[in-house]
């Protein structure tokens, strides 16, 4: 993806060489990708546009039906958002189909097959978590993988023990309503409820039990720059998966 918009302060002479500049890396990096035979068994489109990162993936989604989103995201920074990336977040809070997100430091060796044996599912109880829950419980069923549900609350300290053993029971019905009739034919599933900053609480948990997946919702947000452009394709297309 390619926008001028990224370099704000610069001058319209110099902002024309900055997009220039992009465009031949972008390009580069595609020709390097092919070139190492990585997608010669997958049919696939390759796509450079010009324009916000948002709405040309959306213009993608629509025109293609894609079924799933990847996208890549940033290390940890200086301020937690440098962990997801502003690009990443646009895409998986607004994106009506799935988003994998994968972390920097992911293993880049590709195997015949994936295999997720240990999937997470960390979830606030929001509007949409039946519609999460649904796509976990298809996930664990396709892989006959162990599913754990995990909730995560500030401050468990806060409670009495009989406030605690109530928020127990509470969580656990709401995990239980999550759960797809006759799952335990298929799938194992476990019930986790931790203290803690959530974000934490579930990396720190994802951690512990070498989960090969996590699944979180996210809720929408409307509020980013630069996305009423109209994507304005430049480059590039043969076979058939959209690189953005």
């Amino acid at each position: 993806m390619i926008s001028g918009d990224a370099y704000p302060l610069a001058a319209p002479e110099v902002t024309v060489g900055l997009v220039e500049t992009q465009r031949r890396t972008a390009q580069n990096k595609i020709q390097e990708m092919l070139l190492a035979g990585k997608l010669d068994d997958v049919p696939y489109d390759i796509l450079v546009e010009e324009v916000g990162l948002w709405p040309a993936i959306e213009k993608v989604i629509r025109n293609q039906s894609i079924d799933l989103v990847v996208v890549g995201t940033h290390g940890i920074g200086a301020f937690q958002k440098g962990v997801i990336g502003s690009g990443a977040e646009q895409v998986f809070r607004q994106c009506p189909q799935p988003v994998l997100t994968v972390r920097p430091g992911a293993e880049g060796h590709v195997r015949p097959s994936v295999v997720f044996k240990h999937i997470l599912f960390a979830t606030d109880f929001g509007p949409s978590c039946e519609r999460e829950a649904a796509y976990v419980f298809c996930l664990g069923r396709e892989h006959n993988a162990t599913v754990t549900l995990l909730h995560v609350v500030h401050h468990l300290d806060d409670y009495s023990d009989d406030g605690l053993t109530l928020k127990r029971e509470s969580v656990k019905n709401r995990f239980e309503d999550l759960v797809p009739c006759g799952a335990e034919s298929w799938c194992r599933t476990e019930f986790r409820l931790a203290a803690g900053d959530p974000a934490g609480g579930i990396l720190r948990y994802a951690n512990e039990i070498q989960t090969d997946l996590i699944v979180m919702g996210a809720k929408a947000r409307r509020d980013w720059r630069g996305m009423s452009r109209e994507p304005r394709p430049i480059k590039l297309s043969r076979r058939r998966i959209a690189r953005c």
